[in-house]
């Protein structure tokens, strides 16, 4: 039985808080926030009004029906105040607190009550506290998210340990999806919270617009695994300083979607996997589960039943396959594998509703996209494309709303 190494590597966060910004917020646990900031005051017309009393900085702008300057509202807390802006733009009153604002910002034009690029034109400098430039007719603030009992935020995330739960109606909740742009696939996998990559950080990732292309060369991408074995690695995965919701843990059920186009593979000198449920915690033990490249065949190798099912490589070798796996993690767990081309025909289905998916030493269970293979003479290059990766919570189809539980 080959072995396997986990690397726990632990990430550091910051969160930067761009200038001028008069709001503080505390974000707790491995979950997204969200800012539901104070609501902006409501436009009054006339050509220069003074703020008073400012809290939270509401903001003047140009009418978004007449088209004519407006100042911001006075706040309810603190003496502050705020000039109009030259020809025709709103004032601004002062943030919280202030003792005199400057001159008022330049007012925006108003699209569907949010506020745009400022006319040109400016009407002076902010002082001290003031507010900053402002939209003519000003937003609704977003509703409240992410607490227990809330919708979901942005990309599903809940704040502290919260979890999202499916919509009852529409299945379950996409917590993770990546999909090529033509971009940097690093900055990406970083925007995701999805960092370190377990290999090497750059060049061996590459986006290609329509896909994500990994590489492995016949030197490089080396580590040296617990049983002293040589091993090659590039994989995307997650990590345990990643967020909760990527993770499986005992008694979840999690799908996992993504479409592959194997394009270079030499596994006869030694296997390579291209996908693995791997579970985070013990160390030196093969992974639940495997698409492994072994011989010609692509072999689903379980850590618990062996080998259950396998397709010959030259059926699915430059050819695109759309994979979805759903798996209950439990003693008594469930998969349900299938690899479709894009034609509809299946290339391999592996259905077992009583299968061992856990064990009481396992933090948690992460997917793992990628080349790994043992380093051996003559493996080569081996190259694999993958687009549309996504981590599902509950069965789809894709939710449209979730609430945080």
């Amino acid at each position: 039985m080959r072995k396997h190494a986990i690397d726990v590597k632990v990430r550091g966060s910051a969160i930067a808080l761009g200038g001028g910004c008069s709001v503080a917020i505390l974000c707790l646990g491995l979950w997204g926030c969200s800012d539901n900031g104070a609501a902006e005051a409501t436009g009054s017309p006339g050509g220069m009004t003074a703020g008073s009393d400012g809290a939270g900085g509401a903001r003047g702008g140009r009418n978004g029906s007449t088209g004519e300057p407006t100042a911001g509202a006075p706040g309810s807390a603190g003496q502050a105040g705020g000039t109009a802006g030259a020809s025709g733009q709103g004032g601004s009153a002062a943030g919280a607190g202030g003792s005199g604002g400057g001159s008022g910002g330049a007012g925006g034009s108003p699209v569907d009550g949010a506020p745009i690029d400022p006319d040109p034109g400016s009407g002076g400098s902010p002082g001290p506290d003031a507010g900053g430039a402002g939209g003519g007719a000003p937003s609704a603030p977003p509703g409240p998210c992410g607490a227990i009992g809330q919708a979901c935020c942005a990309e599903n995330t809940c704040m502290g340990n919260a979890l999202p739960t499916p919509d009852p109606e529409t299945g379950g909740v996409t917590v993770l999806h990546l999909k090529a742009s033509g971009s940097d696939p690093y900055a990406l996998f970083r925007a995701k919270d999805l960092l370190p990559i377990d290999g090497p950080d750059s060049d061996y990732i590459t986006d290609t617009g329509d896909s994500f292309l990994f590489v492995l060369h016949q030197n490089g991408a080396e580590e040296t695994v617990s049983s002293g074995a040589q091993r090659q690695r590039n994989e995307v995965t997650v990590n345990p300083g990643n967020p909760r919701r990527y993770k499986g843990q005992r008694d979840e059920t999690i799908t996992y979607t993504w479409r592959f186009r194997l394009e270079r593979m030499n596994a006869n000198p030694t296997w390579c996997d291209i996908f693995q449920i791997k579970q985070q915690g013990p160390l030196g033990v093969a992974p639940y589960l495997a698409l492994e490249a072994r011989r010609d065949q692509l072999e689903v190798d379980s850590q618990k039943m062996g080998v259950v099912s396998r397709v010959p490589l030259s059926q699915i070798m430059n050819v695109w396959i759309n994979a979805s796996l759903t798996i209950k993690y439990a003693d008594a767990g469930s998969i349900n594998l299938s690899l479709k081309r894009d034609d509809g025909t299946v290339a391999l289905s592996y259905v077992n509703n009583n299968a061992d998916f856990w064990d009481t030493n396992v933090n948690f269970v992460r997917p793992k996209w990628g080349l790994y293979r043992n380093k051996a003479n003559g493996a080569g290059e081996a190259a694999i494309r993958y687009n549309d990766m996504k981590i599902i919570r509950g069965t789809p189809p894709e939710a449209a709303a979730c609430t945080c539980r």
